[in-house]
C-alpha cells in the first residue's frame, strides 16, 4: 500500500488529488470550484435526479489536533447551509478510529456518515488500488524514496543529475497550466519541442518538469546539452532506449549565440533524427523569444531553418491567468517556512491581489523576493515583492553591492565561464585568498538568491541561480575598471572564451561588438591572452601523448583569431602538424573546423597554412562515415573543397548515402519523416553528382503507414487536469490565499 504523508502537495494539489481519488473510488464526478465560488465549497456533484454531494478538504498537517478540531467545527457550520445529500470529509493528517468518531460527532447536522470521514490512511488505501490516480498526480509520487533513486539514476552525466536534482527540489512550487499539456502534446506527437517566452516566465522549470514525469513514470533516460549538439549525437543510441534529449537556450543565454558555423545544420540533422525514431526518443529545447525572433530574421539559412517551423514544435509561454498566477504566488509562499502566525496575516492581507495584478508579474521575480526576505514576516514579504516587481533591476544591484569582497568575486567568475554547473574545486582558485571559514560563510549568504548548490560534499557544482543573475552580472563586466579587473583574473582557457563570445568578439555570425567595454578591456591585452592561450594549451597536455587535444586546438584557432599574431599562427601548426602525424582520433567535424580557422589566420609562411589546412580536411574524409560527416565538408569555405578533397568527398558520399538508406530501411520510423529523409538524400546525391535510388525508402514509407492504419488505437495519454487557467476575480484570490493558514 503507497504510504505518501503529503507533504509536497499544498492545499490546492491536495483538492485535486482528493476530488481525483474519491471519483475513481466512489465512482463519482466530483468537481473542483474556484476557491470564493460556490460558498467555499471544495468538490460538489450534482446527480441527474438532483441530489448533491459535497466533498471538504482540509490539508492541516502541521497544526494541533485543538486548532484542527475548530476547522472541523467551522466547517460543519457552513456544511448545514449547504442542503447537501451526502457530505464527505477528507484530511491529511493521520486519523484513529478514535479521531474519526469524533470527527463525525463535530459534523452533526450534516449528512457524513462515519465511513465517510477519510484520513491520510484512507487515501494511501485508495491510491492503491488506483495506481493511475497515483501516476497523474507527479508532485505526489516525486518525493518518494524510490522516486528519488530513480530520478539519482536517471542521467547520463553529472550535468544530467545536477539538473534533475535541482528539478525535484522545486518541484513542490510547481503549478500545472495548459501549456504543460502543451508540450507534451507536441512531444508525442513530433518527439522535439521548442518552449520559448520572455524572461522569468517558467521556460526552463516547465522543460525540467517534463523531464521529471518521463523520468519517474517511464524511465527515460536524461541527456542534458551544453554549447554543443555533437554531445546529442554521441549519446544518441539506435536501439529502443528512451532518450530524453535537453538542451536548456539552445540559441544563447543572453544574446543569439552559434557554437560554429555547422551547428545550425547539426542541429536541424538532429532534429529530424529525433523525429524519425520519437517513439523512443525526445528532445526539448528552451530559448528567450526574442533570441528565437532574431534566429527567425537571421540571413543565414540553416539557422533560419532550424527555427522556421516552430508552428508545429514550438509551444509559447505568454500571459498566465490570474488563477494561474495566484497559486504560483500561493505555492512559493506555503512552501517557503514563513510561520503559521505569519501565513495567518498573509492570508488577510488584500496587498496580496494587487501583486497578483501588478503588471510585471514575473514566476522568477517572486521567488527572488520571497528568497530575499530574510525574517520571512508577512509585511517584509510583502514589501519586498512589492519593490522586486516595480524595479526589477535594482534588486539585483542593491543585493550585490552589499555581498562582501569574496561573495562579488565568486559571482563575477562564474559571470566569466560559460552558464552551467561547476565544481567548487574549480571555483576557488578563481576567487583569490578566502579562508574556509570565510568561503562556506559567503556560499552560504550567496545560496539561494545567487547560487545553487548541488551534488555530494566531495564533489559539489555550483551554478548561477537563474539567466537572470547572469544578465545582470554581465552587465557588470561591461564597465571598464570591472572588466579590465577581472580580465586580469583570468586562469582558465575557458574564461577567456566565455567572455570573448559574450563581448561579441567569437561569432560564427555578423553581428556588432556586444559590450563594448568589455571587448576593449580583451583586446587591449591581445599580446598576453594569446599568451594565455598557448600556456594554458600546454598546461592541458596529456602526459600519455603530449599532444594538445583537438577541442583545445579549435579553440586556440578562434581566439587567434582575434587576439594572435603570425608567431602564434606558427605555435598552432606545429601543434596540429604533430597532431596529424599519426592519423588523429578525432571526430570529422572537429577537423573540418580546424581546418577553415587555420585557414583564416595570418601565417609567415602562407604556404605551409593551406597545406595543413588541406591535410586536415582529408583527415576529416578518412574519418567520416555519415552524412551528417557530408554536412560539415559541404559548410566549408570553396577554396577548402579542393579537387583531391572533392574526389574524396565524392566517394564518401556514395557510401555514406547507401549507409543512411539502408538505417533507413531497418528502423521503425515515422513515415512522414522517412519520405522527409528520402528527399534529402535525392538532393544530396545531386550535389556530388551521384544518383541515389529511393524507391525502396519510398516503399518503405507507404508499407510504415499501411501498418499505422491498420494498427491505429486512438488512445488519451493519462493527463492531470489543468486546473489553473480559469481566470478568477479578486474575491476568489483572496479566497485561495485564506487557505495558507491550512
Amino acid at each position: 500500500m503507497s504510504d505518501y504523508d503529503f507533504r509536497s502537495l499544498s492545499p490546492v494539489d491536495f483538492e485535486h488529488l482528493t476530488r481525483d481519488i474519491l471519483n475513481a473510488d466512489l465512482g463519482l464526478t466530483l468537481q473542483s470550484y474556484a476557491a470564493g465560488r460556490d460558498q467555499g465549497i471544495d468538490l460538489r456533484q450534482v446527480g441527474s435526479d438532483g441530489t448533491i454531494v459535497v466533498g471538504q478538504c482540509k490539508h492541516y498537517l502541521e497544526s494541533s489536533w485543538s486548532t484542527f478540531l475548530r476547522a472541523v467545527r467551522k466547517e460543519a457550520a457552513k456544511g448545514k447551509e449547504l442542503h447537501a445529500d451526502r457530505y464527505l470529509f477528507v484530511t491529511s493528517r493521520p486519523l484513529t478510529p478514535r479521531q474519526q468518531d469524533t470527527i463525525a460527532e463535530e459534523l452533526a447536522g450534516v449528512p457524513a456518515a462515519h465511513d465517510d470521514v477519510w484520513g491520510r490512511e484512507a487515501l494511501n488505501a485508495a491510491l492503491g488500488r488506483h495506481p493511475a490516480v497515483e501516476r497523474r498526480h507527479l508532485k505526489l509520487w516525486l518525493w518518494s524514496s524510490a522516486m528519488l533513486d530513480q530520478v539519482v539514476r536517471a542521467g547520463r552525466w553529472q550535468r544530467s543529475d545536477a539538473t534533475l536534482e535541482d528539478a525535484r527540489d522545486q518541484a513542490r512550487l510547481w503549478v500545472h497550466t495548459h501549456v504543460y499539456d502543451q508540450v507534451q502534446d507536441v512531444l508525442e506527437r513530433e518527439g522535439v519541442c521548442i518552449v520559448s517566452g520572455p524572461p522569468g516566465t517558467g521556460k526552463t522549470f516547465l522543460a525540467e518538469m517534463s523531464l521529471l514525469s518521463a523520468v519517474t513514470r517511464d524511465g527515460w533516460e536524461v541527456i542534458h546539452l551544453s554549447g554543443d549538439i555533437e554531445d546529442g549525437w554521441d549519446a544518441l543510441s539506435s536501439d529502443q532506449t528512451r532518450q530524453f534529449f535537453y538542451f536548456n537556450d539552445f540559441l544563447g543565454e543572453t544574446e543569439l549565440t552559434v557554437a560554429s558555423k555547422n551547428e545550425p545544420t547539426n542541429l536541424e540533422r538532429f532534429i529530424k533524427r529525433i523525429k524519425h525514431l520519437r517513439r523512443h526518443k525526445r528532445f526539448i529545447m528552451t530559448t528567450r523569444e526574442q533570441i528565437l525572433g532574431e534566429a527567425a530574421a537571421s540571413a543565414y539559412d540553416p539557422l533560419h531553418r532550424v527555427v522556421a517551423n516552430t508552428s508545429q514544435i514550438g509551444v509559447r509561454i505568454g500571459e498566465y491567468s490570474a488563477r494561474a498566477k495566484a497559486e504560483m504566488l500561493f505555492n512559493h509562499l506555503y512552501f517557503s517556512g514563513v510561520t503559521e502566525a505569519e501565513r495567518a496575516r498573509l492570508a488577510i492581507d488584500n496587498r496580496i491581489i494587487s501583486v497578483v495584478e501588478h503588471p510585471a508579474y514575473n514566476p522568477r521575480l517572486i521567488q527572488l523576493a520571497i528568497e530575499k526576505s530574510q525574517r520571512l514576516s508577512a509585511e517584509e514579504i510583502l514589501e519586498t515583492i512589492g519593490w522586486t516587481l516595480d524595479q526589477p533591476h535594482e534588486v539585483w544591484d542593491t543585493s550585490f553591492r552589499s555581498l562582501p569582497a569574496t561573495g562579488q568575486q565568486i559571482l563575477l567568475s562564474l559571470a566569466s565561464l560559460p552558464f552551467r554547473p561547476w565544481p567548487l574545486a574549480v571555483i576557488r582558485p578563481l576567487t583569490g585568498s578566502a579562508g574556509s571559514l570565510d568561503w562556506k560563510r559567503t556560499l552560504r549568504v550567496l545560496e539561494p538568491t545567487w547560487l545553487r548548490i548541488t551534488g555530494k560534499p566531495a564533489g559539489r557544482y555550483a551554478v548561477l541561480a537563474n539567466p537572470g543573475c547572469r544578465d545582470y552580472l554581465l552587465g557588470m563586466l561591461d564597465d571598464t575598471a570591472v572588466a579590465e579587473d577581472q580580465v586580469d583574473r583570468i586562469r582558465m582557457l575557458a574564461q577567456i572564451l566565455s567572455l570573448s563570445r559574450s563581448a561579441g568578439l567569437l561569432s560564427e555570425m555578423p553581428a556588432s561588438v556586444r559590450r563594448p567595454e568589455l571587448a576593449h578591456a580583451l583586446v587591449s591585452r591581445r599580446g598576453r591572452l594569446a599568451e594565455q592561450v598557448r600556456g594554458f594549451a600546454d598546461a592541458g597536455r596529456p602526459a600519455d601523448s603530449g599532444r594538445v587535444d583537438m577541442k583545445t586546438l579549435q579553440d586556440a584557432a578562434a581566439l587567434f583569431g582575434v587576439y594572435g599574431g603570425e608567431g602564434d599562427t606558427d605555435w598552432l601548426m606545429d601543434e596540429i602538424a604533430s597532431t596529424l602525424t599519426p592519423a588523429p582520433q578525432a571526430r570529422p567535424a572537429d577537423l573540418f573546423l580546424l581546418a577553415e580557422r587555420l585557414s583564416a589566420l595570418p601565417a609567415s609562411v602562407q604556404e605551409r597554412r593551406a597545406a595543413l589546412a588541406e591535410r586536415l580536411v582529408l583527415a576529416g574524409i578518412s574519418a567520416a562515415a555519415t552524412t551528417r560527416d557530408l554536412d560539415a565538408y559541404e559548410a566549408l569555405p570553396e577554396q577548402l573543397r579542393t579537387s583531391g578533397s572533392r574526389a574524396a568527398a565524392r566517394q564518401l558520399a556514395k557510401d555514406a548515402i547507401a549507409a543512411e538508406v539502408d538505417y533507413l530501411l531497418r528502423t521503425a520510423g515515422e513515415p512522414e519523416a522517412v519520405r522527409g529523409a528520402a528527399a534529402d538524400l535525392e538532393q544530396r546525391a545531386r550535389w556530388y553528382g551521384l544518383e541515389a535510388d529511393i524507391g525502396p525508402l519510398l516503399d518503405r514509407a507507404d508499407d510504415l503507414s499501411a501498418a499505422a492504419d491498420a494498427t491505429s488505437v486512438h488512445s488519451e495519454a493519462e493527463r492531470q487536469p489543468s486546473d489553473s487557467d480559469g481566470d478568477s476575480g479578486p474575491a476568489d484570490i483572496a479566497e485561495l490565499f485564506s487557505r495558507l493558514t491550512e
